[in-house]
């Protein structure tokens, strides 16, 4: 599932959900069938939505509560949204962390083993 999350502008034709809240992309992002997010958010008034996903994202990385997404950032310039940008870095060094060699198994902090299905169908 492609997902574009951003408060201000509809998404493109080709993406299966538009999400303008954290709440509403993490509801989706919890299902596990999400393989790609695409962030922006051009009102500058609105940038805590994407912070606030952002955080939640690094969070459940780190415990490998979400399997790893592809993302992308939309608005430009991407330096609109730098701190996501890091933030969303920090969640991909979590799954790499935990991911190995992309079989689709991965070991919590807490040592918990974790099988993700590498099935995208």
């Amino acid at each position: 599932m492609k997902i574009w999350f951003d408060p201000s502008f509809n998404a493109p034709l080709d993406f299966d959900a538009q999400c303008k809240t954290a709440k509403e992309a993490l509801e989706l992002l919890r299902t596990g069938k999400v393989e790609y997010l695409s962030i922006g958010c051009s009102d500058m008034m609105k940038i805590t939505e994407a912070l606030s996903l952002a955080v939640i994202i690094e969070s459940l990385s780190a415990t490998g509560d979400l399997p790893p997404i592809t993302w992308e950032i939309h608005t430009r310039p991407v330096t609109r949204l730098a701190a996501v940008i890091e933030i969303m870095r920090n969640a991909d060094c979590h799954w790499h962390r935990l991911f190995s060699h992309n079989t689709g198994l991965a070991v919590t902090q807490s040592g918990r083993l974790i099988v993700y299905p590498t099935d995208k169908n």
